[in-house]
């Protein structure tokens, strides 16, 4: 597999998770909305963990290339 291909793959990937992420950023602010009692220190460490865990299956992916 040539450099270039490689490059095509990963660009390939991370298209893939920005469109994940894109989604769920929208179900994020929906939540957000109807959980808005709900305090926003916890929501943000939700978040945080929740984008941690998705980088962290984007470098596993990217490894697996």
């Amino acid at each position: 597999m040539s450099t270039e291909d490689r490059v095509e793959r990963l660009l390939d990937l991370v298209e893939k998770q920005s469109e994940k992420f894109d989604a769920l950023l929208a179900k994020t602010e929906e939540a957000s909305k109807k959980e808005s009692a709900e305090d926003p220190e916890e929501l943000a460490k939700k978040k945080a963990d929740k984008d941690e865990a998705d980088f962290i299956q984007l470098m596993k992916d990217i490894n697996k290339e």
